[in-house]
């Protein structure tokens, strides 16, 4: 419980009404529970200001605002109930006792948090980052979740420069991550290496024993480490043989071995899951594990029993002979040509469905077409899209690609094949939601 007034000093704002306490924040007046502080949020297509009396009607006790009101709920207001909310988290971060991490990378920064919150569990409470609620509205609401819990894994995401700077920020992290530099959201960063930059960003809000992990593997390794000053460095690598985590990676038909090496130490880790790229995953999640010093057998344990995050590399059987990967949760270069890696070493015929990769700027064209060409490389025998942009991946690819107009079209081609023996690997960015494609293989299977 906090008081307004308490609240009121935090934010610098103005009180009018009682001095209520409250239990909980909430931004959302549908989700909001009798006791809860409103906060009334102001986006491009809504307005938190006019959902006032529902928000008293849903139990409300106060409201933040930074407009000019009529309601009779106390009310404090401030210049900004954006920076409201990430002023308060902030706040409770401060309050917190467990240690924090934050997770930031262009591929599978979900599925390392995931990773490290099943390892740090084995040795303690966790709160750990939901859904996407990794941007300035979704941290700090996780923040704000914030109880006795000793570790907190944080995941940051970011599509221009700044934001995860302000993020960290707000987080104050124990130790930093940044997974990998890869060309995702090109439209608002301009380059790779202004990706490059804005991931750096996370390591400007370490706290003053912080620990910085770096992918010694990343082209841009020395760039971030230019950036870290008097904090500890934890590197990992699959070529560096002299990284604080070293590791080797063998491919198995359920997955495969990584034999793990830190001082000294040789562990092998049978992973249920697919990819030199979640692997280096692995790598990550460990090399963080040892910085919060998680015991070697808790962190072998977690990874043992790890699967794959959904949406992820998800192996479905619709026949005896047709297997559907579905790694639709979202995609950009990177991830995809690890997704075809995958891909080209199962058994049998390899088709690819590809919808169109989002946020690339005028980069967008050019990377379809590499799409299209690594596809063609890689033995993929049949090149299925859907979407303007995925056009140009069919253009580069060639003999063998079919441009479709519905999904529906393209569910009912592949079911005409589903006595082959087939691997079809489903991949687009979030907004063509591809899992739809998935979702109707398999209940046509069932």
């Amino acid at each position: 419980m906090m008081a307004l007034s308490q609240a009121t000093k935090i934010l610098q704002g103005t009180l009018s009404g009682s001095n209520v306490d409250f239990s909980n924040i909430s931004i959302d007046t549908r989700k909001l529970q009798a006791g809860d502080l409103y906060i009334a949020l102001h986006g491009d297509s809504f307005d938190g200001h006019d959902y006032l009396d529902q928000a008293k009607q849903a139990g409300a006790v106060a409201a933040v605002v930074h407009k000019n009101v009529t309601t009779s709920l106390p009310v404090i207001k401030v210049e900004n109930t954006r920076k409201a909310l990430a002023d308060l988290a902030a706040d409770k971060r401060q309050n917190f006792a467990g240690k924090v991490v934050a997770i930031t990378g262009s591929n599978g920064k979900t599925t390392v948090k995931e990773m490290l919150t099943a390892i740090v569990s084995k040795q303690g409470s966790v709160l750990a980052t939901q859904g996407n609620f990794n941007n300035d509205i979704g941290l700090p609401l996780t923040l704000l979740r914030m109880q006795k819990e000793k570790y907190a894994v944080i995941e940051m995401g970011a599509n221009h420069l700044g934001e995860i700077k302000y993020l960290t920020n707000i987080t104050q992290p124990d130790v930093a991550l940044i997974n990998n530099a890869g060309e995702s959201h090109l439209e608002g960063f301009g380059s790779l290496k202004g990706v490059a930059q804005a991931k750096g960003e996370i390591y400007s809000g370490l706290a003053n024993e912080g620990v910085a992990v770096i992918n010694s593997d990343d082209d841009f390794a020395n760039y971030w480490l230019e950036l870290i000053e008097n904090k500890k460095i934890i590197n990992y690598s699959m070529r560096d043989k002299t990284a604080t985590v070293y590791g080797q990676w063998q491919q198995t038909d359920s997955g495969g071995c990584l034999t793990v090496v830190v001082g000294g130490n040789v562990t092998k880790i049978n992973l249920n899951i697919y990819g030199l790229h979640n692997a280096m995953n692995a790598l990550a999640a460990i090399a963080v594990a040892e910085a919060l010093q998680i015991k070697h057998e808790n962190i072998a344990q977690a990874l043992n029993e790890f699967s794959a995050v959904k949406g992820r590399l998800n192996f479905h059987k619709i026949s005896s002979t047709l297997t559907i990967i579905d790694d639709t949760y979202n995609a950009n270069p990177a991830s995809l040509f690890a997704g075809i890696d995958v891909l080209s070493a199962r058994h049998g015929e390899h088709w690819l469905v590809l919808g169109d990769m989002g946020e690339l700027g005028e980069d967008e064209q050019r990377i379809h077409f590499d799409a299209g060409m690594k596809a063609r490389k890689s033995g993929v025998s049949k090149l299925l899209t859907i979407g303007e942009a995925s056009q140009y991946a069919a253009d580069a690819f060639g003999e063998g690609a079919i441009k479709f107009k519905t999904k529906g079209e393209l569910v009912f081609f592949i079911k005409k094949y589903k006595s082959q023996e087939l691997t079809v690997l489903v991949k687009g960015s979030r907004f063509m939601k591809m899992e739809q494609i998935v979702e109707s293989l398999i209940k046509g299977a069932s």
